[in-house]
């Protein structure tokens, strides 16, 4: 991917503390609408990816996005110690 913006996104999420980490609180959510961006890491899991994507049809301001790293690079990136599948930015 030639675009890296979400790079400078979940950078100023983290610094705004406006990140959110983890399917199950990203997937909440979602379900109420205060999510604007969600990223997902190359290799997730079909089952995880069909799940955000109901749930966008269903959103028309989500943005969901997969990026081109692992889930340890996603973690190292989210400054956390383990491995990272899923992240949402709140609005």
């Amino acid at each position: 991917m030639a675009d890296k913006t979400y790079i400078s996104k979940i950078k100023q999420a983290l610094s705004s503390n406006h990140i959110v980490i983890g399917l199950n609180r990203v997937m909440k959510l979602i379900k109420t609408g205060k999510l604007s961006d969600v990223y997902y890491y190359n290799s997730c899991p079909s089952t995880v990816v069909d799940e955000l994507a109901y749930y966008r049809s269903l959103s028309s301001s989500l943005n969901l996005e997969q990026i081109p790293i692992s889930n340890i690079e996603f973690g190292t990136m989210c400054k956390k110690q383990f491995m990272v599948s899923v992240v949402g930015i709140m609005k």
